[in-house]
């Protein structure tokens, strides 16, 4: 099943990844690679995340304090946030 970032939640993620290098070089990278870690985990099994709300799952990213949230459709798993945990919740459900 192919994996596609919703344009702002793609931008979210890089924003976060430079946060964390500013904080401590190489840490982006480390960050990155635990989301990479749960992306290759998701794509063979798309329902694996806990249902949050309507189409919506969500997957806990374990070092960092981040979700992914993504829908399944049209073969396809689309993440449309990548979200802090204490930010609001469902900041993102409106992205399309």
């Amino acid at each position: 099943m192919r994996i596609a970032f919703h344009a702002v939640a793609e931008k979210e993620t890089e924003e976060v990844a430079d946060y964390y290098d500013l904080q401590l070089p190489g840490l982006g990278a480390e960050f990155y690679h635990e989301l990479g870690t749960i992306l290759d985990l998701l794509e063979p099994n798309p329902w694996m995340g806990a249902v949050y709300s309507g189409p919506y799952r969500r997957v806990m990213l374990q070092r960092f304090p981040f979700a992914v949230y993504y829908e399944v459709a049209n073969n396809q798993i689309r993440i449309v946030a990548v979200a802090h945990q204490r930010r609001l919740p469902g900041y993102w459900k409106g992205r399309e």
